[in-house]
């Protein structure tokens, strides 16, 4: 498949130029301005390199540039201009974060020399990009199966704030959910350092202490503390350790840094998810816990709220059935707790059936340990 480029320029003939120069090469679009390449950013596949001149009505190239990589970060950006001042290019690099500055006119040969160099760039961000993510997912999802062997009721909840997580970042559309989807994953290691006498309380829903809520409300600063000194997952503790903050302490419209944006608005979607868990949980049913939020408005962005919307599945009831642990499968997910004959929670409602967690099952299944013999599971569409 030919790389895709965007060239903007308002000369007809030098799109019509570069169309013939390298049309039959690349996929090749042309806009002539930035209003109009931005839709076309925003209506099409991301674009391996989108270049622009520097000059143009309406909207310059420079701040194009700079919306081009909010709407495609990974694009590569390059300028080619009759503009050439030192301080316009400076200007361009630091707005736009620019991979060349070409001036016209260009020779065809550098200009063809520079897109090469362009789509190079541009696979390796994608190769480190795919890389990190699935690196780092795979690492957390090991780290997530071991732990809900140790504290089954907690990992089930946290299992349950990433489904729920994962529906909001896509319906909202949001960039990078991976960081999203890991802080979520996350967003309750920090209660394994707690005594099992507090879980077991809580999991119970028996009423705490004054000391014994002061530790538990600690856990997602313990959470955070032990993940932040790990490479790239800063701002992955930085959405654990905020998410009890309420709306204004998050404070998510002053934000200036994409950082501090990114991890404030993850710290809310975890606060919701919690918040929503908590009540379906209790027993109420989806559309009432959403009104109890809605209500709420004070306390939850509505565009996060709006995004639960459609979160359970219209015929729950059509795909939940009953199975022999020996017939449980990967990607199942348990409808009832899963007790051994000493009273002990082995897997707690609501928690999706991984490797290590089958195969745990079926030795306790085999000593005939378990209580439970057909189980009920909610098989996802």
């Amino acid at each position: 498949m030919a790389e895709r480029i965007l060239f903007v320029d308002d000369d007809t003939k030098i799109l019509e130029a570069f169309k013939r120069e390298f049309g039959k090469q690349y996929s090749i679009e042309t806009a002539l301005s930035g209003e109009q390449a931005l839709e076309i950013i925003d209506q099409n596949e991301p674009f391996t390199i989108v270049i622009a001149d520097i000059r143009m009505p309406h909207m310059d190239g420079i701040r194009f540039l700079s919306k081009a990589r909010e709407l495609t970060p990974s694009s590569v950006r390059m300028v080619l201009t009759g503009t050439a001042d030192m301080q316009t290019a400076i200007h361009a690099v630091n707005q736009g974060q620019i991979f060349r500055f070409l001036t016209k006119p260009c020779p065809e040969a550098i200009l063809r020399i520079s897109l090469e160099a362009g789509i190079k760039q541009y696979h390796l961000v994608i190769a480190e990009k795919e890389l990190l993510e699935k690196t780092l997912v795979g690492s957390v999802k090991i780290l997530t199966e071991v732990l809900s062997l140790v504290s089954p009721s907690t990992f089930s909840k946290a299992t349950r704030l990433r489904r729920i997580v994962v529906h909001i970042v896509k319906q909202m559309a949001l960039e990078d959910a991976w960081q999203f989807e890991l802080a979520a994953a996350l967003s309750q290691i920090g209660l394994i350092v707690f005594p099992p006498t507090i879980m077991e309380k809580i999991n119970s829903r028996e009423p705490l202490t004054h000391a014994e809520k002061m530790t538990f409300a600690k856990h997602p600063i313990v959470g955070s503390e032990l993940l932040k000194n790990i490479p790239r997952l800063e701002l992955i503790a930085r959405m654990i350790k905020d998410q009890e903050q309420s709306l204004q302490d998050l404070q998510l419209r002053d934000k200036t840094s994409k950082d501090d944006h990114v991890a404030a608005t993850g710290a809310h979607i975890i606060k919701v998810a919690i918040d929503y868990d908590n009540l379906v949980m209790s027993g109420t049913l989806h559309t009432k816990a959403l009104a109890v939020l809605t209500r709420e408005a004070d306390k939850y962005q509505p565009e996060v709220i709006t995004a639960l919307d459609g979160l359970q599945p219209k015929d729950v009831s059509d795909q939940i059935k009953f199975y022999d642990i020996s017939d449980l499968d990967v990607g199942m997910i348990l409808q009832e707790d899963i007790i051994d004959y000493d009273g002990k929670l082995i897997v707690a409602n609501n928690q999706e059936v991984t490797y290590p967690l089958l195969m745990r099952l079926f030795r306790l299944n085999e000593s005939k340990r378990l209580t439970n013999k057909a189980i009920k599971v909610l098989i996802p569409k």
